[in-house]
């Protein structure tokens, strides 16, 4: 009798386990269910926050070194070659570019120059210490007419490579235009004013384009395009003298004739096609562009067409907002 009427109440207490167990376990499960997206996210997150920090803090730590090797207030990146093996290569051309460099130098002040030491050797006369950095063939040129400048020690982040200096950190595959566009958007100095803390400025990049081949092209189609200021050297041939005469009077028929002979090659009409687009695409973006004639310009108008293309750039990037303000207020109302 004791084993019937305790019976039934040992069934429900393992009833009551077993039915708790099964809600304890489902419950478990659905916490898991819900942690394991949020988790899954947030590390999604936080990767592709760190790709992006880990690009741009490299670029910063470009941007730092070259700093810390020459400090800018202008930077002027030599796009192109023009040398003795160029076609189009002239002594006299080549001396022009020469003194107009060094005047730029002397009324920036404190100057920068990315450039290719081979391919544009007019600029190595002009500034006095280069250090090559990061895995890219150009050179980060400086010159300044300021003397505490000279005694500036160059520093414990130079690496010595090769019995050269290095203004790189880590090895990282990134592009020139890369760099470029980093320094005119986000590239700052410190700049004394008198007040009792420096007010720092910004550090446009100019794009110098002498010569050039199709790749050039591509380049100052990018330039124009992220509010980079560009200078066209007319009669250094190639890419320099094919924008000049497109931002002239462009035609499809001009391109035509001058493309074959500017590059002295062949083209196909496909490749053509693309040329022309290219070419098209610079040339809606003209005000971006200003050129200097080597062959008819005096030395001291470099600087001059240099300061009007900063001066476009910026002004366009103040209306661009400016822009953007006023659709903002005129919603609002």
């Amino acid at each position: 009798s004791v084993y019937v009427e305790t019976h039934p109440t040992v069934d429900r207490e393992n009833e009551n386990k077993q039915t708790s167990g099964k809600h304890e376990n489902s419950r478990r499960k659905k916490k898991k269910k819900q942690k394991t997206p949020e988790r899954k996210i947030k590390i999604c997150d936080a990767m592709i926050i760190t790709q992006i920090d880990d690009s741009d803090q490299y670029l910063l730590n470009i941007w730092k070194s070259m700093k810390h090797f020459g400090e800018p207030r202008v930077v002027v990146s030599v796009v192109g070659v023009y040398n003795e093996r160029t076609p189009t290569y002239e002594m006299a051309n080549n001396l022009v570019l020469k003194k107009a460099c060094n005047h730029v130098a002397r009324f920036a002040g404190r100057c920068g120059f990315i450039y290719k030491e081979d391919d544009t050797n007019f600029v190595q006369s002009v500034v006095y210490k280069s250090a090559p950095f990061c895995h890219l063939p150009q050179l980060y040129g400086y010159s300044s007419v300021y003397i505490s400048d000279d005694a500036k020690e160059q520093g414990t982040e130079c690496e010595v490579e090769s019995g050269r200096q290095h203004t790189g950190g880590t090895e990282q595959k990134v592009h020139l235009f890369d760099i470029e566009r980093y320094i005119n958007s986000k590239g700052q100095v410190s700049f004394e004013d008198g007040k009792k803390e420096p007010s720092k400025i910004r550090v446009p990049v100019v794009s110098l384009v002498v010569n050039g081949d199709l790749d050039t092209l591509n380049h100052v189609k990018k330039a124009v395009y992220n509010n980079m200021s560009v200078v066209v050297v007319k009669g250094t041939g190639g890419a320099a003298d094919l924008i000049a005469s497109c931002l002239e009077s462009f035609s499809m028929n001009k391109l035509k004739k001058e493309l074959p002979i500017m590059f002295n090659r062949r083209f196909t009409n496909k490749y053509f096609t693309k040329i022309e687009k290219t070419v098209k695409r610079i040339t809606e973006r003209d005000w971006m562009i200003t050129i200097f004639a080597v062959r008819v310009d005096a030395n001291y108008k470099l600087w001059e067409r240099i300061t009007d293309g900063i001066i476009r750039a910026w002004s366009l990037e103040e209306k661009v907002e400016d822009e953007g303000n006023e659709e903002n207020t005129f919603q609002n109302t």
